[in-house]
């Protein structure tokens, strides 16, 4: 298993991005980086938070990348990264990503997917507190007095995932395209 860290990096973004992009690519390795407010994760410190909430850090970017990845930037911001006014402002180990989702469905069909997609999980991930429940009204007709309606069929479910930082992270990106699941925001864990 690859360890994984957030890096926090301080300058501009679109200069960070491409600073990233173009030394990773030079260094011939995979560019599997996560930005982590493309991604839904989220930052642990709540004052961090509301200082780049409110603009105090608006340079800041926080990037999760495996280990390989790290020294690589770590290297490149202690060269042309100071003439690009690029500097590592915090970095920490991650030991797992999390999140909690739920999904709810009227049809059968669809229930059976979504089943199957959290019976086979991704390698690296996996589930605490996953509970699945079906209701069945047989004989109703579509209307309870005549208000709203019942459906005759709902499944839903809920969970909590968690595992491989970049697992995670991927899975979760992957979840989010589904219309009949909600995953709340990815939250890390630190290895210190």
């Amino acid at each position: 298993m690859s360890d994984y860290y957030e890096i926090v990096l301080d300058g501009d973004a679109k200069v960070l991005r491409g600073f990233v992009a173009g030394y990773l690519s030079a260094s011939g390795l995979s560019p599997e980086v996560f930005v982590a407010r493309e991604f839904h994760v989220e930052h642990d410190s709540l004052a961090h938070q509301l200082a780049e909430w409110i603009g105090l850090v608006a340079d800041r970017t926080h990037f999760i990348v495996p280990e390989a990845i790290h020294a690589k930037i770590e290297e490149g911001t202690g060269g042309i990264g100071t003439h690009l006014g690029i500097k590592v402002v915090e970095q920490r180990r991650i030991a797992e990503a999390r999140f909690g989702f739920s999904w709810k469905t009227h049809s059968r069909e669809v229930a059976e997917e979504l089943r199957g997609r959290f019976d086979a999980l991704p390698a690296g991930v996996a589930l605490d507190d996953y509970e699945s429940s079906e209701e069945i009204h047989d004989g109703e007709t579509g209307a309870t007095g005549g208000y709203a309606p019942a459906h005759p069929y709902e499944a839903k479910a809920t969970g909590l995932a968690h595992g491989t930082p970049g697992s995670v992270i991927r899975w979760a990106a992957e979840l989010r395209q589904h219309e009949f699941i909600e995953v709340q925001d990815i939250r890390l864990k630190y290895a210190d």
